[in-house]
């Protein structure tokens, strides 16, 4: 398995938390009901958003989670 550093923790943990947020804000705005929607699609969603944050992050930050 594979060890993390400290930066490479950080852009993942970061990553998911923008994801969260940004995605909590769009079913807020569009929505106006997120917690109608289901839980498992929530999460799902967040994870794309956030895994594509992460590959953006780590092209821009060099952090090397993808090597």
């Amino acid at each position: 398995m594979r060890k993390y550093n400290i930066k490479q923790i950080g852009l993942i943990v970061g990553s998911l938390v923008i994801a969260f947020v940004i995605n909590w804000i769009l079913w807020t705005i569009f929505m106006k009901h997120p917690n109608e929607i289901n839980i498992a699609y929530q999460a799902l969603l967040t994870i794309c958003i956030g895994s594509a944050f992460i590959v953006m992050g780590d092209k821009f930050l060099k952090t090397g989670i993808f090597h």
